[in-house]
C-alpha cells in the first residue's frame, strides 16, 4: 500500500497515485468533455510491451477510464500456448461470484440465455446445468473454443453484433467481467437493450471503481486495474447511469467489496435475495458437474477441487470425502499417483513453466490439500498429524505462483489467499508445539485474528513467555469485541490462563473474568483460581477482599465439590488461619472440605491428595481455638483409617496423648 510515490504492484507493473491532478479528456461512458481527475498513473512493462497511461475519473458519472487505449487482440493464441486454459479451468475462474449473481435472477427452466464474453464458459454452464436454462455464448477468444468443447456448450467463437440480434430476444443476458474490456460501453449496452426480451434481465459483473484507492494491497490493485486489458471501470453511479441511458427502465447495482453486480430490465425487477439457498444450489451444481466430468480432465479437477474446498469450509465431511475420492481417481488416471500418497511435489514441479506444471500435478493442488487439511482438523486430528499436508499444500501454491510469474501472469487472489492461510496454519502448528520464534513471526504478520489464534495455541502449549511477548507486541490488553465470537471467547479464556500462570499477576485475570461474564460465560472456576493463587502468593489483603465476594458462592456449593471448589475452600481455610480472629472460619471451612474429601476417597485406602493438608489446617485452627479435644478426636478417627497417613500428624497425636 502506498499513498505517495511510485511503487511496484506486480512483476511488470508500477503505479503512482496522482492525488487530484487533472487533464482534459472525453468520457467514454457518459460523453462528458472537459477536465477529469487523474487518479492513478500506471507503468506496465512486460516483455515486448511498454504501456504507460493514467486512469482518469469522470466528474460527471464517476467512471474510471484509461487515457491511452491498449491494442488488444482477443483472438490471439498466446494464452493457449503458455498453458492458460488448464489453469483457468482448474483454478482461475471465479465460479461462485458468477453463480451467486446469476442465482438472483428468477426465470423458469427452459428460459433462453445469452452469455457474451464468457471466456471458458462457466457462467453459461451454471445457467444450463445449475438453472435449467437453454443458452448460447459468444466470445472471440480461443479460450472460449476450448471451454465450449470441455463443457460441451454451444459457444460461438466470435463477437456478438447487430447481425446476431435476429436470434433473439433472450430472457437472460449475462456478461461477467466483460464491460471493463469494452472501449465504448454505451454502444454495447444499447445493443444489449435491443437483444433483451421485454421482461428479460441483463446481468453484468465488473470491478468496482470506488474500491480502487491508495489503501489497496498491490496484488489486489493489480487484479482490479489489469493493465492492457481493463479500460473502463464502473462505479455504482456510473453503471446505473449508463444502463438507464441505454434504455433500461429498471436498474439495480450492488457493490460487495471490489465487485459490482448490475441487473437491468425494461420491466420491474424481481430478484431472489436468498443467498443461503443460492449457496446450497451452487454446491449441488459443483458436486454434480464434478461427478459427470471426464476422470482426470481439467474440468474434473476444477469442479471437484472447488467442491472440496467449499465442503471443507462448510465442515461437510461426506461431501469432502466424495470430492477427495474423485480427485484421487483423477490424479491416478492423469498422473499415475493418488493425491493421498503424495509426500512431496512431483519432480520438477517447483521449477515448471505453467504449460508444464499441469503435466505434473493439478494446478489447484495447493487448494485441494488445504481443504484436505481443514477436513482432517475438523475431524479432530492433531495439528502435528496434519502439518505435512499443510506444508505440501503451501509448496504446491508456491509452485503455481512461480509458474504464473515466469509467464508474466498475475497471481490469482484465490491461490494467494490459500497460501497466506496455509502459512498462518503452519505457524499455528508451531505455536501449538510451543516452538521458539512463533511469537515474533506472528507479530511480523500483523494479523490480529491470526495473532489471537496463535496466542491461544501458545498458552495451551504452556509457552507463557512467548504468549506474553505476542500480546505486548501485537495484540494489546484484551481481545476486542470485533473478533469472531468463538475466537474472542477462547482468547479471553487463554488470557485469563496466562494471568494465572506461575510468575504472572493472578489478579489481572479478574477484569478478564468480568468480560467473560458479560458475554454469558460461567466464571466461577476462574475466580476460584485467582483466589487460590492470591493466597498461595501470600497476597492476603487482596485475597480477603475477593473472599468477601466469593463467600455467597462458596456457601451455596453442595457436595460433591469440583476440584476448583475444593482448592478454593482449602485456600479460604489457609487465608483465615493467617488472619487475627480467623480461626473459627478456617476450622468451619476446612471441616466442610474434609467431609467432602472423605466421600470422594473413603477410608481403607489412600486419602484424597488434599485431605491431609486440609486436616492439618483444621487441627491447627482447633488448637488455636482451644478445642484440643476435637482436634485429637479427628486425628484418632482418621490417621488409622488410611494407608498414607503422614508421620507429623501421628507425632501430634502422640504428643497430645502423652
Amino acid at each position: 500500500m502506498s499513498s505517495t510515490g511510485r511503487y511496484r504492484i506486480s512483476a511488470y507493473t508500477e503505479a503512482e497515485w496522482l492525488h487530484g491532478r487533472s487533464q482534459a479528456a472525453h468520457c467514454p461512458n457518459c460523453g462528458h468533455e472537459g477536465s477529469a481527475e487523474a487518479a492513478l498513473a500506471v507503468f506496465h512493462h512486460p516483455p515486448g510491451l511498454d504501456l504507460d497511461y493514467n486512469l482518469l475519473r469522470c466528474p460527471a458519472c464517476t467512471v474510471l477510464f484509461v487515457d491511452t487505449l491498449p491494442v488488444v487482440d482477443y483472438g490471439r493464441d498466446e494464452l493457449i500456448e503458455i498453458g492458460w486454459p488448464p489453469y483457468y479451468a482448474q483454478m482461475g475462474a471465479g465460479t461462485w461470484p458468477i453463480a451467486s449473481a446469476l442465482a438472483r435472477i428468477v426465470k423458469p427452466a427452459g428460459a433462453r440465455v445469452l452469455e457474451v464474453g464468457g471466456a471458458y464458459g462457466f457462467g453459461l454452464d451454471f445457467c444450463v446445468h445449475g438453472k435449467g436454462w437453454q443458452g448460447v455464448g459468444y466470445d472471440p477468444s480461443p479460450l472460449a473454443a476450448i471451454g465450449a468443447k470441455a463443457l460441451e456448450l454451444p459457444v460461438i467463437q466470435g463477437f456478438f453484433t447487430e447481425e446476431t440480434l435476429k436470434d433473439g430476444p433472450w430472457d437472460v443476458i449475462v456478461g461477467t467481467e466483460l464491460i471493463e474490456h469494452i472501449n465504448e460501453p454505451p454502444e454495447f449496452l444499447r445493443l444489449m437493450r435491443r437483444a433483451i426480451a421485454e421482461d428479460g434481465v441483463l446481468m453484468l459483473t465488473t470491478p468496482a471503481a470506488d474500491f480502487i484507492t491508495p489503501d489497496l494491497a498491490p496484488l489486489e490493485l493489480d487484479a482490479l486495474i489489469v493493465p492492457a486489458a481493463h479500460v473502463v471501470l464502473q462505479s455504482v453511479a456510473s453503471m446505473e447511469r449508463a444502463l438507464r441511458d441505454a434504455g433500461f427502465a429498471h436498474v439495480a447495482v450492488r457493490q460487495k467489496r471490489s465487485a459490482l453486480v448490475a441487473y437491468a430490465s425494461p420491466s420491474p425487477l424481481a430478484l431472489d435475495e436468498d443467498q443461503g439457498a443460492a449457496w446450497r444450489a451452487y454446491r449441488r451444481y459443483m458436486e454434480a458437474r464434478a461427478a459427470r466430468a471426464p476422470v482426470g480432465s481439467d474440468i474434473q479437477f476444477g469442479f471437484a477441487g472447488r467442491a472440496m474446498f467449499d465442503a471443507a469450509n462448510d465442515a461437510d465431511e461426506a461431501a469432502c470425502e466424495s470430492a477427495w475420492a474423485m480427485l484421487n481417481a483423477g490424479a491416478a488416471a492423469r498422473y499415475g499417483y493418488r493425491l493421498e500418497d503424495l509426500t512431496a511435489l512431483p519432480d520438477g514441479a517447483a521449477q515448471a513453466q505453467l504449460e508444464g506444471l499441469g503435466e505434473k500435478m493439478p494446478h489447484g493442488l495447493g487448494m485441494i490439500l488445504f481443504a484436505r487439511a481443514m477436513q482432517r482438523l475438523a475431524r479432530g486430528e492433531a495439528r502435528s498429524a496434519v502439518r505435512p499436508v499443510m506444508a505440501l499444500g503451501l509448496q504446491a501454491v508456491e509452485a503455481l505462483q512461480a509458474a504464473l510469474g515466469r509467464r508474466s501472469l498475475g497471481d490469482d487472489l484465490l491461490s494467494s489467499s490459500v497460501g497466506d492461510v496455509l502459512r498462518l496454519e503452519l505457524l499455528l502448528c508451531a505455536a501449538e508445539a510451543g516452538a521458539p520464534g512463533v511469537a515474533a513471526a506472528l507479530i511480523a504478520r500483523g494479523d490480529l485474528i491470526g495473532g489471537w489464534r496463535g496466542f491461544v495455541a501458545l498458552v495451551n502449549a504452556g509457552a507463557i513467555d512467548q504468549a506474553a511477548s505476542l500480546r505486548a507486541g501485537l495484540l494489546g490488553a484484551a481481545p476486542g469485541a470485533d473478533l469472531p465470537a468463538g475466537l474472542r471467547r477462547n482468547a479471553l479464556l487463554s488470557l485469563a490462563n496466562l494471568h494465572l500462570a506461575p510468575g504472572q499477576d493472578a489478579a489481572a485475570a479478574l477484569p478478564v473474568a468480568e468480560m467473560l461474564a458479560a458475554a454469558g460465560e460461567d466464571v466461577e472456576t476462574l475466580r476460584f483460581g485467582v483466589f487460590v493463587r492470591l493466597v498461595n502468593a501470600a497476597r492476603y489483603e487482596e485475597a480477603q477482599a475477593l473472599a468477601q465476594s466469593l463467600g455467597p458462592v462458596l456457601a451455596a456449593l453442595r457436595p460433591p465439590f469440583s476440584r476448583a471448589a475444593q482448592d478454593a475452600l482449602f485456600s479460604v481455610g489457609m487465608l483465615y488461619l493467617q488472619l487475627p480472629n480467623g480461626q473459627r472460619r478456617a476450622a468451619a471451612t476446612l471441616a466442610r472440605l474434609r467431609e467432602d474429601l472423605l466421600t470422594q476417597a473413603p477410608p481403607g485406602g489412600l486419602a484424597h491428595p488434599l485431605f491431609w493438608s486440609a486436616l492439618r489446617g483444621e487441627v491447627i485452627a482447633l488448637f488455636k481455638l482451644e478445642r484440643g479435644e476435637e482436634a485429637v478426636g479427628l486425628l484418632k478417627a482418621h490417621l488409622a483409617s488410611y494407608e498414607d497417613s503422614p508421620e507429623d500428624l501421628w507425632q501430634v497425636l502422640d504428643e497430645q496423648s502423652a
